[in-house]
């Protein structure tokens, strides 16, 4: 089977191959490189769209002669056309934080450390009511390991709330030591 690739398709067409990468670009198909190999419909596709009586290019690409159907959009290898779907403690993350969580695949590694803190959702909602941010998983951790309860991270040590030590990297234990007895 011949594979035509774009600068074979651009000679047949008396365009340059960066023309023709930019007409794809245009209809919404990603081809990353003049070498890279042309589908039939895409190929019928420049053809109807490129040789028209004005010379112009159009913006959008009309349907293919032969086939009857818009080319597909072909997006760059590990990307997605939808956003995909969150769930579990991502979707929490995400609607919780929606201001600090730019992407659904860095509120999926956030899941995934939080998840490490091996707690349930409603012992994380405490933690986060008192102030802990979506990206300090290991301070939660570290801060339950040492016996830390959240109400406790409101409390005074030296002068600050605990989360403000917590945060410059003072150890949990250590603080621990510091809390007055209730």
């Amino acid at each position: 089977m011949f594979r035509l690739r774009v600068h074979e398709l651009a000679r047949e067409l008396n365009v340059s191959p960066g023309e023709l990468l930019l007409f794809f670009k245009d209809a919404g198909v990603f081809m990353k490189s003049t070498s890279a190999v042309v589908e039939d419909n895409l190929a019928d596709l420049a053809r109807a769209g490129i040789k028209r009586s004005d010379g112009s290019r159009p913006r959008r690409p009309p349907l293919s002669s032969r086939s009857g159907v818009r080319a597909p959009r072909l997006l760059p290898p590990g990307s997605r056309s939808r956003r995909s779907p969150l769930d579990g403690l991502a979707l929490v993350l995400r609607n919780r934080f929606p201001g600090r969580i730019i992407s659904d695949r860095e509120a999926q590694t956030l899941a995934v450390q939080w998840a490490d803190t091996w707690m349930v959702q409603e012992e994380l909602e405490r933690w986060w009511q008192v102030g802990v941010e979506p990206h300090e998983a290991h301070l939660v951790k570290s801060a339950s390991e040492a016996s830390f309860r959240p109400s406790d991270l409101a409390r005074i040590v030296r002068g600050r709330q605990v989360l403000y030590w917590l945060r410059k990297g003072h150890s949990p234990a250590e603080l621990a030591r510091e809390l007055p007895s209730d």
